[in-house]
């Protein structure tokens, strides 16, 4: 195909905004001065969870050079597309409306004749916004773990319990990672054969080891019916082979790593570090799992070798 003669495809383009963006002679939307302009300040939320309790705006309506202080219950505002369409949750309202979801959710505007006016009457403005809990995933897996752990006589402890600190200096290598942490069948670790490290199920006692199957029943329990069913009676099955190992201290309210590894099963629940976060240790609140098909057996693998 032909490209035409004006086209930029494949060509270096010559700038030619940059003279007078560096002579500072560019002219930017806050350099605009039009007739009857009127400047927009958002009123923000600075808690990241909380229900709108009231919103009291008479005095920034008092204020000079004010036009209007507006929140939800004024107008029907639109609500606004997020910048990507993921799904239609993700659609919120263009001023919050009972609860915010933030910190920086915008609750009041205040249209004024100039921005220090606007910002002015924004101080005035007054909402009572009441903290709600913030959403949790991942507590059911965390308290049954908790419970074997806690469960295990001090001989068996000395047998489950891998490391008794998760403090990145008290662990190996291996075990240090920010991104994976303690897991060891993370991302890119596909069809992973792990040595089996912790205690055998066949030296807990008989209510120790309802406690292991109804660890593992919180993660399997997430599948169909059927599918949960049939995988619960496999790991039944290999009760003899599964291994329960723990790292940190069971008994504090730190953070902590545990496993469940039988032929069948590998489970793993581990408190992060942050990433994105600015904890540089593992925090209880930050938890990831993984469940996998040990020994060579992810996608399948295993069936297919026979």
């Amino acid at each position: 195909m032909t490209m035409g003669a004006g086209t930029f495809s494949g060509k270096p383009v010559r700038r030619v905004e940059d003279p007078e963006l560096l002579r500072g002679a560019g002219t930017y939307v806050d350099n605009l001065k039009l007739e009857g302009m009127l400047t927009l300040h958002f009123v923000r939320s600075p808690i990241a969870h909380a229900v709108i309790r009231s919103i009291d705006v008479t005095a920034a309506r008092q204020m000079p050079g004010v036009v209007g202080v507006y929140s939800a219950t004024d107008f029907e505002f639109p609500d606004a597309p997020a910048l990507m369409m993921l799904h239609p949750a993700a659609i919120r309202p263009s001023l919050a409306k009972e609860t915010v979801n933030f910190v920086g959710d915008p609750v009041v505007v205040v249209v004024a004749e100039s921005r220090a006016l606007a910002m002015d009457a924004a101080e005035m403005v007054e909402i009572d916004e009441g903290p709600l809990a913030g959403a949790s995933a991942l507590r059911e897996e965390q308290a049954a773990g908790l419970a074997l752990a806690r469960s295990l006589s001090a001989q068996q402890r000395a047998v489950a319990v891998l490391y008794p600190s998760m403090l990145t200096a008290d662990l190996p290598p291996p075990l240090q990672g920010r991104v994976e942490g303690r897991h060891r069948a993370g991302a890119g670790r596909d069809n992973l054969v792990l040595p089996y490290a912790g205690l055998n199920a066949s030296e807990l006692s008989d209510e120790q080891v309802g406690l292991l199957l109804a660890l593992v029943e919180v993660f399997v329990g997430r599948k169909a019916q059927a599918h949960a069913e049939q995988e619960m009676e496999r790991v039944r099955r290999h009760l003899a082979q599964t291994h329960f190992a723990w790292i940190g201290d069971p008994d504090s309210e730190g953070p902590f790593y545990y496993r469940v590894h039988s032929p069948v099963l590998l489970l793993e629940f581990d408190h992060h570090a942050g990433i994105f976060l600015t904890s540089d240790e593992p925090q209880p609140f930050h938890i990831h799992t993984i469940v996998r098909t040990p020994n060579g057996g992810d996608y399948g693998m295993a069936l297919l070798r026979r």
